[in-house]
């Protein structure tokens, strides 16, 4: 993704502070454990011959492990499923919304993506009604559209910034 929301970003943030958390809750344990088997009275022979941890401790790190994993995850996947799925509504409301116009492109800017040979390229473009706005859209590269060309786009005229290509619709 070229430009990330804010709440993608949270989510981000805070499922690898989570998965941070747990893990050193995992490390803290068997650390622990590992100090008390040392400690413990009743432990056998030596502290490094045992596993380091009482018993009634095992469940909870095979937990800690999951919850550390799957934070980590969240953090790591949850943003882009919010970002994939925000644009989904972005384009329910231009097509129930969105006025159609015809705009001119006055810049073109790549982002450094491609799929499938197409690349993604962001359009700062101005419509007749002088609403400017800026969107991404795959282009071909055999007919690359060139500053000043017009192109019909549909964008929410209470939100100007929500615009995107007719095409993409």
């Amino acid at each position: 993704m070229a430009f990330r929301s804010t709440l993608s970003k949270i989510i981000s943030w805070y499922g690898v502070a989570m998965g941070i958390i747990f893990g050193g809750g995992v490390i803290l344990l068997v650390i622990v454990g590992g100090i008390w088997t040392a400690i413990d009275p009743k432990a056998k022979d030596s502290a490094i011959m045992t596993s380091h941890i009482p018993d009634s401790w095992e469940p909870w790190i095979g937990r800690f492990i999951m919850f550390s994993i799957a934070f980590i995850v969240v953090g790591m996947v949850g943003p882009l499923i919010y970002d994939w799925m925000k644009g989904f509504g972005v384009k329910k409301r231009l097509r129930k919304f969105g006025k159609k116009t015809m705009a001119t492109i006055v810049d073109i800017e790549d982002t450094g993506v491609t799929v499938n040979m197409s690349p993604l390229v962001r359009f700062r473009v101005k419509t007749k009604d002088d609403v400017i706005g800026t969107f991404n859209a795959y282009v071909s590269r055999v007919s690359l559209p060139r500053i000043g060309s017009n192109i019909q786009v549909v964008y929410n005229p209470e939100k100007p910034t929500e615009m995107m290509a007719a095409s993409q619709l």
